[in-house]
């Protein structure tokens, strides 16, 4: 149940706005939707694609930061270039063996 996934969307830049969508794991080792996220994103446009900055309240994950804390964290990203579809074309991650619906095998981040 401590186990979050963050999925953030740049939108569409037309009718889409950008976006957050948090899952959080279950005791059957399963994600589902977890409303009530206070998480935010903003993208902008860029010669060469876009920008995506999200911010993700602590309080979002039920962790107070301190100095040595550590979690496990990984960073990946996806693309999806057919709209419509929940396809996905692509996937890249700072930890190339970590396993999606297994958080043993993700990256750990410490707090200073």
């Amino acid at each position: 149940r401590d186990d979050f996934q963050y999925i953030l969307s740049p939108g569409n830049f037309v009718d889409i706005p950008p976006g957050v969508f948090r899952f959080q794991g279950d005791d059957q080792g399963l994600l589902s939707d977890a409303l009530g996220s206070r998480a935010r994103a903003m993208a902008i446009k860029v010669s060469d694609g876009y920008q995506l900055e999200a911010v993700i309240p602590w309080s979002d994950m039920g962790i107070t930061p301190q100095s040595g804390l550590t979690i496990g964290a990984t960073l990946s990203t996806n693309d999806n270039d057919t709209p419509g579809t929940a396809k996905q074309e692509l996937m890249l991650s700072h930890v190339s063996t970590r396993l999606w619906r297994d958080p043993t095998s993700w990256g750990t981040l410490v707090l200073k």
